[in-house]
C-alpha cells in the first residue's frame, strides 16, 4: 500500500503545538508571526503576474524589509 504525503497547510502549521514551543523559545509572539505573514501576503499580492524587465514591484507604502526570524539550533 502506497502512502501519499502532502505538505501541511499554513493553518495546520500555525495550530501545531510544536510551533508554540519554538516561538516561545525564540521570544516571538504569535501576533508578531501573524503580522509578518500578513505583510508577506500584502507584498506577494502586489507582484505582477507577468514580469517586465525593470518593472517596479513594490509600492513605497509597503516596507520591503521583513525582519528575519533567527532560530537557535542549540
Amino acid at each position: 500500500m502506497k502512502k501519499v504525503w502532502r505538505e501541511p497547510t499554513l493553518d495546520e502549521i500555525l495550530n501545531d503545538p510544536t510551533l508554540d514551543t519554538l516561538l516561545a523559545r525564540d521570544g516571538i509572539s504569535k501576533d508578531e508571526l501573524n503580522r509578518i505573514i500578513d505583510e508577506a501576503r500584502e507584498m506577494l499580492a502586489r507582484v505582477p503576474r507577468s514580469w517586465e524587465e525593470g518593472q517596479e514591484v513594490f509600492s513605497s507604502s509597503i516596507s520591503t524589509e521583513i525582519p528575519l526570524l533567527t532560530f537557535r539550533m542549540w
